[in-house]
């Protein structure tokens, strides 16, 4: 179902079982074609970027239930690392695809919504269902389908969706290929700027930090935080409002 602002998704499955007979190329195609549609005509005026594959677990929520695979998680462990590791195939397979299509007009590797160019492989991982993982859940589960993509990635990103994955950050942080976390500013929630201490503990660690914030967080995010690896992304009310956004960065980003 489709909204303005949202996609909820019924599943279609009864069983994890469902998963050895489910990799099918024919609807993957029609993706294809409109990406090499894209690229065949973009002649160095616009990127194209990589789809939204979202994370394997997340995925496996989609086709069979969020409730349902928790469920699994407790009764039937193996059956669920089975179909990460059939599904994470899948994902690393559709994404080489779309990746050696594009590569060419993108340099490399293109992220769409977290506008992000690399000369290479790029895309996000995630689990946004483990907001309701236990961290011992969370290493038993994500941390291979994590490790088995970021074999694939060059350029690997963690999207971060809400303050209550930081009990997962220890894990993320010893992610030595990973390059990059990206905090997202979800419903319900404060702006990044209330959170520095998380913020500063990515950066410690040494990963870059990918922010969405909104304009009035700018300040104190360059005064708390340190600019090499940090990525500010916002929004603007007018063309003034932009260019004093790109002044004040200018004068006060520092290491």
């Amino acid at each position: 179902m489709y909204g303005n602002d949202t996609i909820w998704f019924d599943p279609v499955w009864d069983s994890l079982t469902r998963v050895d007979e489910a990799y099918t190329e024919q609807l993957l195609e029609k993706h294809l074609e409109i990406a090499r549609y894209l690229t065949e005509r973009a002649k160095d005026e616009y990127f194209v970027g990589m789809p939204d594959s979202t994370g394997t677990i997340d995925a496996l929520g989609h086709l069979y239930g969020s409730e349902q695979v928790l469920m699994d998680m407790i009764e039937e462990p193996e059956q669920v690392k089975h179909a990460v590791e059939v599904v994470n195939r899948g994902w690393i397979t559709t994404n080489e695809k779309f990746y050696q299509i594009s590569r060419e007009v993108n340099g490399g590797g293109a992220h769409a919504w977290m506008h992000l160019l690399a000369p290479g492989r790029l895309t996000h991982m995630q689990c946004d269902m483990s907001v309701m993982f236990s961290a011992k859940m969370y290493e038993e589960f994500v941390m291979d389908e994590l490790n088995q993509q970021m074999e694939w990635l060059e350029y690997p990103v963690y999207h971060f969706d809400g303050i209550e994955q930081e009990k997962h950050l220890d894990c993320l942080l010893s992610l030595t290929k990973l390059r990059a976390i990206q905090w997202t500013h979800v419903a319900g929630q404060p702006s990044a700027a209330h959170y520095l201490p998380v913020l500063k503990r990515i950066q410690a660690a040494g990963k870059g930090l990918i922010i969405m914030a909104p304009a009035s967080d700018i300040q104190i995010l360059l005064e708390e935080l340190s600019a090499r690896g940090l990525y500010l992304h916002t929004e603007a009310e007018d063309g003034e409002q932009a260019e004093e956004i790109v002044r004040f960065v200018e004068k006060n980003s520092k290491e």
